[in-house]
């Protein structure tokens, strides 16, 4: 599979620079037409605000701000685009955040979402954003950890595979197949129970075959 359509979740977060950046260098080392999805929603509720949080006021201010912000980083968004030579869609909608990131993605090549900052009890035991889109959508699915850094260009180019050897393994491994290829080293890691026979040796001869 060739990375020809990616597609980056925006909102009113701190990590959206991060999420639009990577976008940018893999659309230009690809070749690929990059989406921005703003999204007005508030994705997370900060819990000091869960009194007021059940306004429709606040709700509505938040919205407000967050559709600002999306009109000043549109033009940003088109700037870059247009100065790299990629062809790009920006859409901003409104509604619930996995709900509208499965709708788009169902056309996408890869997904570029954030991890979610634990703050609150619930935030450690439930699923963020990231997590549950990657198991909602069929595309792949990079999940930036919440503090990577803007500016970072050091993406991908040394891979990990942990083999298990199992339908989901083997998904994974086909989905990044692109990325595999441009790495600078790919390692392969398996973890057997006793009897067991993870054949780490076949996937990376089958690996090998695809020029990883």
């Amino acid at each position: 599979m060739a990375l020809k359509s990616i597609l980056v979740h925006v909102a009113d977060d701190e990590s959206h620079c991060a999420r639009l950046n990577l976008g940018l260098k893999l659309a230009r080392a690809h070749g690929a037409h990059l989406r921005a999805l703003f999204l007005t929603q508030p994705a997370n509720m900060p819990a000091a605000a869960a009194g007021r949080a059940a306004s429709h006021s606040f709700i509505q201010d938040l919205r407000a701000r967050a559709a600002q912000k999306a009109a000043a980083l549109q033009v940003w968004f088109a700037e870059r685009c247009e100065a790299e030579g990629l062809t790009h869609d920006w859409i901003v909608e409104d509604g619930q955040h996995l709900d509208r990131l499965s709708h788009h993605a169902h056309v996408a090549d890869l997904l570029i979402a954030s991890q979610s900052p634990a703050r609150t009890l619930e935030d450690y035991v439930s699923l963020s954003i990231g997590e549950s889109i990657a198991l909602a959508v069929g595309c792949p699915t990079i999940c930036l950890p919440h503090a990577w850094p803007p500016d970072d260009q050091s993406f991908a180019e040394r891979i990990l595979i942990a083999w298990r050897g199992d339908r989901e393994a083997v998904r994974a491994v086909r989905g990044a197949m692109p990325l595999l290829r441009t790495a600078q080293s790919v390692s392969v890691i398996t973890i057997e129970k006793p009897g067991e026979d993870a054949q780490p040796e076949d996937v990376a001869a089958y690996l090998a075959r695809h020029g990883v």
